[in-house]
């Protein structure tokens, strides 16, 4: 966590060789509709904690706006970082403290890696689980079903069969290795 401090602080200011999708002048580019900047000062709704972006969010709900002069869109929590922090070194994301989607204060955001930011959602228990999990073959009442049946002596590769599932995942049901939150 200090890396990522002394690495926020470091880019505080616009790092030679960093890439970003909109550069520092496409920010500052008076367009008729004015700069990128003041278009994005227009659209964020600031509260005592989350400065809220009040305009298009993509269908996971994250704001995203125009760049100006081009049919491309930027995420507003990626502009707000370049507006107030330069730009964001190539290969890092933008990740929220927050969690808040919409929120585009500096102060909610931190650069990290894509395997830094996974950690932090499983950190934060907002990993998808369950039935809510895309992967998932199985509901929990299944789940509770098979337990119970486990626990009457039925064996694992019986309740594959039945579940239509490999005898490992009814195993690892049992072991609570997933489904734990069940």
């Amino acid at each position: 966590m200090q890396a990522m401090q002394s690495q926020m602080d470091a880019s505080k200011t616009p790092t030679s060789g960093s890439v970003s999708k909109v550069s520092q002048s496409v920010l500052e580019k008076k367009t008729s509709k004015g700069t990128m900047c003041s278009r994005f000062w227009k659209l964020v709704s600031k509260t005592d904690h989350c400065w809220l972006w009040r305009s298009v969010l993509d269908k996971d709900g994250y704001g995203k706006m125009k760049i100006s002069s081009s049919s491309k869109q930027i995420f507003v929590h990626r502009l707000s970082w370049m507006i107030h922090f330069g730009e964001i070194p190539e290969g890092l994301l933008v990740c929220h403290k927050c969690d808040n989607r919409e929120c585009v204060n500096p102060d909610h955001l931190f650069l990290g890696t894509n395997a830094e930011n996974s950690s932090d959602m499983v950190r934060k228990n907002r990993q998808a689980k369950g039935e809510s999990n895309g992967n998932s073959k199985l509901t929990i009442e299944q789940v509770i079903e098979i337990r119970n049946l486990r626990l009457s002596g039925m064996t694992l590769v019986r309740l594959g069969e039945m579940f239509g599932v490999h005898y490992s995942i009814i195993s690892d049901i049992d072991r609570r290795v997933t489904w734990k939150h069940v």
